[in-house]
Parts: structure tokens; sequence; C-alpha cells
């Protein structure tokens, strides 16, 4: 039983916070990079981090405007997603209510629409935070950081 828990466990942190993390990043970006609205997004992000992704879609506004919107897309070349960290369950600071994080490292090759011959590589972490619940499990995911790769804080 050991064995079999062990590896359900494997293929959940190879495959689905991967994938999860690799669409919603990419869809974080090409939305922050061409929409002209972003407050759809918030419902994704940690109270902590929303003004930051506000901000970072109010500056791109610039750049919509000297391409058009419609022409500020990614064109994505390759993805690889690993999960780069994960942590059971356990209690906020002074005993508050149990969340678990995991952590998705995205390597990117991408251009922008509006210049394909700048070939980017990129690497970004996405951090998820969701409260925990032992009967019911994850409540809902949100990203508590997204940046460069980082090592986990103790």
């Amino acid at each position: 039983m050991r064995q079999h828990i062990g590896g359900m466990r494997d293929k959940w942190r190879r495959r689905v916070v991967p994938t999860c993390g690799l669409r919603l990043a990419g869809h974080l970006q090409s939305e922050l990079l061409g929409a002209e609205h972003t407050g759809h997004l918030e419902d994704l992000c940690d109270e902590e981090l929303w003004p930051v992704v506000r901000a970072t879609g109010t500056d791109f506004n610039r750049v919509r405007r000297q391409f058009g919107a419609e022409n500020c897309t990614i064109h994505w070349t390759s993805t690889e997603a690993f999960v780069c960290s994960l942590s059971p369950p356990e209690a906020e600071k002074d005993e508050g209510p149990m969340s678990v994080i995991a952590g998705a490292r995205i390597f990117s090759v991408m251009s922008m629409s509006f210049a394909p011959e700048q070939v980017r590589y990129t690497i970004d972490d996405l951090i998820f935070k969701s409260p925990w619940d032992a009967k019911t499990g994850v409540r809902q995911w949100k990203v508590v950081h997204i940046g460069g790769p980082t090592a986990p804080v103790e």
C-alpha cells in the first residue's frame, strides 16, 4: 500500500502540478501582455500578489498602444514544467488554518508576436498555496509567487 501511495504522489508531482502551472503561467503571461483589463485574473492570485500582477498588466499599456493589443501575443516555441517545491499540510503561524504549497518551475522558449526574431529563454517559478482541510483536501489554489527560480524558505 505504501508503495502505491508513493507512486500516486510521484505521478501527481510529475504531471498535475507542472501541467496546471504551465497552463496558468501561459495564461497569466498572455493576459498581462494582451488584455487591457486584468481584473478577471484577481481570483487566481493571493491578495498580497494581486497588486503586483495588476501593476504588471498596467505596465504593458505602453506596449499595447505601440503595437496594438491584437499584436501583443506570445508565440511559445517550447515549454517544460517540473515540480520545484511541495509541502505537506501544515499550520500557519500561531496555529492558524492548515495550508499546502506546491510550486512549478517552467522552462520556456518564446517570442512576442511583434518581435518574433527576439527569442527569449526563460525559467519561471509559480508557487501556489491553498487552504487545507483534512476532510475535503485542497480548497482553492492561489498563486503566491511568480518569478525566477527560488529556493524554499525554511
